[in-house]
């Protein structure tokens, strides 16, 4: 998935993997069962689908296929005008055989796009490549039939010159050797041949392939048993390549009275066996104790979780006597839906109703909000097992900015319900406040940034981030991301939001409170216990107690920021300081039309003109600039500021252009930020004229 809020071509060769791509990871496992927990009715999905998970995959293809269908095929790559999934993860899904196999047959019968000297191919290769994703979107809408589908074959091999009756024959054969052997066979760079006795045959495209095919046989049955057989004969040969010899030797250059035999986990340097007096000496110990360096570096280069592996059963106030049922939990917190994966057992999805519903309970009262709130205005949706994705160092959990999804993945996935948690609220307030999907307060906002107008939230986001970066949680966190080879550990949203886990488990405790399946850190002293023998050691990565002193009142000045409406259905959270300047407005007075001044009367019609929305003037206290109320469409310029009116109106024009056009905010400011528009002389003016000195570029 790409930075914006949309799905990108490249998902297509393998869009399962791929698939998640905006991923915050956090792990644990769930072993305590202490839920009684009585057989009934299967649970299911409840509230809105979620789109996106692993079960939709049918649902998932057709959406990205019918989007290429608008893709030209001759100016774009295949790939994107004719997406190609993961046929056996179609299958796995449930998705019918017989369309999973005449998609595959259509793409492998395409031959590569011309080009060049053989161009001239181009507009009939482009007729056909589009006929036949034409059939692919048609299948996948239900709209062909599997018979219809041959029946369309045979009216293309009559009508279309570029397509014959022995391509036809081609992608017959093609469909039934996928639903014969499967499709952990690749026939895309084979073709089937018709002998004049009779007989079949199968040959490479091309002689110049490694493990050339040519057979013949009978029947087309004969002839796929043949090839199966040949496949289990000679494997596809791949040099197995001598395992490289991580080790060598070194010196610190800011202590050179020793050598050291050293080897690299990602990015770092790590002291492997040590110390030395001479490289001989290293190089022997080195050829004499292979083994053993490679045993204690596969140690070393392990990282523990973060959370304890054993989820304890919760502590506290119980709020519920029997199972919750999903009308219940709607009804409490009011998310935009809840899922469960195909293969999360019914008990189990009772189970994880229960528990959940008490984390949220215990969040609510923890963080001194309504349970209906933490939906974040019914925005957030909840899902159990069925988004993640298998694989070693898979994550266990994550949340999902372009979907605004939380899942928690089976078994594993609990602990982490108030890391993700803080993601998701970490991002609805960029949407509030920046005017973006997917981004994060945490990532967007500058230590040094000068708030305009007050925000009560911006600047408890802010405090939070201020007070980290003085941490030395950040350096613990680099050391991680040099094992990891990449950043991760050290992102200030993933920083912010471990943080949070710690402040939660405090909040919890005060109460009496301890729930694992909330919150399930690793203490300090365990983490360095596990990590003992790996380069992890004395890398902590949630805040030490004493650290957590000045960011637990950082957190509390947010927490206490937050406001929420009471609508119908659900809480709308926002920050204290849209209530405080409404005050304010409130006690301004409106200047009649016939007090304007000349210079007043002008911005009005302007506006009018230009932008098509009112302008009103009020008398107000100094310290309030002005401001554009969405819901009237209506810019209030206040006459009492110091700064010019005309610059009051242009900046509350971006206010609104950043909440009705965002995406066209971003790509102005963009293009001012990498044109370097104001040279720094005019930002210097620009800063004196707002009397803001440490006004941000």
């Amino acid at each position: 998935m790409s930075e914006k809020n949309s799905i990108e071509y490249n998902l297509f060769e393998d869009f399962d993997d791929k698939l998640n791509k905006n991923i915050f990871v956090a792990t644990v496992t769930e072993s305590a069962k202490n839920i009684s927990v009585k057989k009934n009715n299967r649970i299911e999905d409840f509230g809105e689908k979620l789109e996106g998970a692993r079960k939709d995959a049918h649902y998932i293809y057709q959406k990205l296929l019918r989007t290429a269908s608008e893709t030209e095929i001759k100016t774009q790559p295949l790939s994107k005008s004719f997406p190609k999934p993961d046929y056996q993860k179609l299958l796995e899904n449930g998705e019918e055989g017989w369309k999973v196999s005449a998609i595959r047959a259509l793409r492998d019968f395409l031959s590569p796009k011309p080009k060049g000297a053989y161009s001239w191919m181009l507009s009939d290769w482009t007729k056909k490549a589009t006929e036949f994703r034409d059939i692919a979107v048609a299948i996948m809408n239900d709209e062909l039939s599997e018979s219809g589908f041959r029946d369309r074959l045979t009216m293309l091999a009559k009508t279309n010159f570029s397509f014959n009756r022995n391509d036809e024959w081609q992608i017959q054969n093609l469909c039934y050797a996928y639903e014969k052997l499967g499709h952990e066979y690749d026939f895309s760079a084979l073709k089937f041949v018709n002998y004049t006795d009779d007989k079949i045959g199968l040959r490479s495209k091309k002689f110049t392939l490694k493990n050339h095919v040519d057979l013949k046989a009978d029947t087309l049955e004969e002839l796929l048993l043949q090839y199966s057989i040949f496949k289990e004969l000679t494997p596809d040969k791949k040099i197995e390549r001598e395992e490289k010899n991580p080790f060598g030797i070194y010196r610190w250059k800011k202590d050179e009275s020793y050598y050291f035999i050293g080897a690299k986990i990602g990015t770092k340097m790590c002291e492997v066996k040590s110390p030395f007096e001479t490289p001989e000496e290293a190089f022997k110990f080195l050829n004499e104790h292979l083994d053993l360096l490679k045993e204690k570096f596969s140690e070393m280069k392990k990282i523990p979780y973060e959370r304890e592996n054993e989820n304890a059963p919760r502590i506290g106030e119980i709020f519920r006597e029997e199972n919750i049922t999903p009308e219940k939990f709607q009804e409490t917190f009011g998310f935009r839906g809840v899922q469960f994966g195909n293969w999360v057992e019914n008990e189990t999805r009772q189970e994880d109703l229960n528990k959940a519903y008490d984390a949220l309970t215990d969040l609510a009262n923890a963080l001194n909000l309504p349970p209906k709130s933490l939906s974040l205005n019914g925005s957030l949706g909840l899902a159990f097992g069925s988004r993640g994705k298998g694989g070693k160092n898979a994550p266990l959990a994550h949340y999902e900015p372009s979907n605004v999804v939380i899942n928690l993945t089976k078994n594993k996935g609990a602990g982490s319900l108030g890391h993700e948690f803080f993601h998701a609220l970490d991002n609805y307030f960029s949407k509030k406040i920046f005017a973006t999907n997917i981004s994060m307060v945490t990532e967007q906002i500058k230590n040094n940034e000068i708030f305009e107008e007050e925000d009560a939230a911006l600047v408890g986001f802010q405090m939070l981030k201020k007070i980290l970066s003085n941490t030395e949680l950040v350096k613990r966190s680099e050391n991680l991301d040099k094992m990891k080879g990449k950043k991760y550990w050290s992102l200030e949203s993933e920083m912010t939001a471990r943080a949070f886990e710690f402040y939660l488990k405090e909040k919890l405790s005060e109460r009496g409170i301890k729930n694992d399946f909330l919150v399930n850190i690793r203490s300090e002293e365990s983490w360095n216990e596990v990590a003992e023998k790996s380069a992890a050691k004395d890398c902590y990565p949630y805040p030490t107690k004493s650290e957590m002193e000045d960011i637990k009142a950082a957190f509390d000045f947010l927490f206490d920021s937050i406001r929420f409406h009471d609508h119908d259905k659900n809480y709308e959270l926002y920050s204290a300081a849209t209530e405080n300047i409404a005050e304010k407005f409130a006690e301004s007075n409106l200047i009649e039309q016939n007090k304007l001044t000349e210079e007043q009367k002008f911005l009005q019609t302007f506006s009018r003109e230009i932008f098509d929305s009112e302008v009103k003037f009020f008398e107000g206290s100094e310290e309030i600039h002005g401001r554009y109320d969405y819901d009237t469409d209506i810019f209030y310029l206040n006459a009492n500021a110091k700064i010019s009116p005309e610059w009051i109106f242009y900046h509350e024009t971006f206010h609104a252009l950043k909440i009705a056009e965002p995406e066209i905010y971003e790509d102005l400011r963009e293009h001012v930020e990498r044109e370097n528009i104001f040279t720094p002389v005019q930002i210097k003016n620009y800063r004196q004229a707002m009397k803001q000195p440490t006004l941000s570029d």
